[in-house]
């Protein structure tokens, strides 16, 4: 019968081989708050929801774009409802990282981790945005005095990469969507570089690691008894051919 422990290290192996992984660290500074009504509409990672799964369709094969382009113009009227159908911000996922947790105070670093299929060829570019910078042409909601937040928003895209079959004839580049299952796990580093969800993995590899440390302590001295009684018998072979 396979143990949990067994099965723990299965589903880590597997989740490695078959997916692919792209992260962004960030820093949660504090910033002038910036009320955006239109954000409400976004989906919001947080303390009591880290992980997000979304369908992004990915850009055409050949889209040149740059990780650090700013905001789209039209970034107030995207919200979850386009999902399918993008009409502003296309093929563009926006979402809120709350960090202003009371459990989250402690923690000045961020990961922002984006894993999807490797059957899936996609170039992934990421981009932290702070309350100001996301959209410095929306004032902010005068029924509402700034504050400082470390409240921070990110937006992901999606480049296909794959080579497509060839055909006799080929449909344009606009008519090619790929849609890709896609995860998302916001989660506070400790010590400023290990995530948090590494901590179970690694009290599970501390007993192995001096298990291995004693097991191989012990090979290493069971072997070198054998060599020295070896060479105990070949040193008694030499003076029995010498006599």
């Amino acid at each position: 019968m396979i143990s949990s422990s067994s099965l723990f290290l299965l589903l880590i192996w597997v989740t490695s081989a078959l997916g692919n992984t792209e992260i962004v660290n960030f820093v949660a500074t504090e910033e002038k708050n910036v009320d955006l009504a239109f954000v409400q509409n976004w989906p919001v990672l947080r303390l009591e929801e880290s992980l997000l799964r979304w369908n992004l369709t990915a850009l055409p094969l050949g889209t040149i774009i740059s990780k650090d382009s700013p905001p789209c113009a039209d970034l107030e009227s995207w919200n979850t409802r386009l999902n399918a159908s993008n009409t502003a911000c296309p093929n563009q996922l926006w979402v809120v990282l709350e960090t202003d947790h009371d459990d989250w105070k402690s923690f000045s670093k961020f990961t922002l981790r984006l894993s999807w299929a490797a059957f899936h060829p996609v170039d992934v570019y990421m981009k932290i945005f702070d309350p100001a910078t996301i959209s410095p042409t929306i004032p902010a909601s005068p029924h509402q005095q700034p504050q400082n937040t470390r409240r921070k928003y990110a937006r992901i895209q999606l480049v296909f990469t794959g080579v497509l079959t060839p055909r006799a004839r080929p449909p344009p580049p606009e008519a090619i969507t790929r849609i890709i299952p896609i995860f998302l796990k916001l989660e506070p580093l400790l010590f400023g570089f290990l995530p948090e969800s590494l901590i179970p993995v690694i009290w599970f590899m501390i007993p192995v690691v001096i298990i291995g440390a004693v097991a191989a302590s012990k090979a290493n001295k069971y072997f070198q008894s054998v060599v020295e009684e070896a060479k105990k018998e070949v040193a008694a072979m030499k003076v029995q051919k010498v006599d």
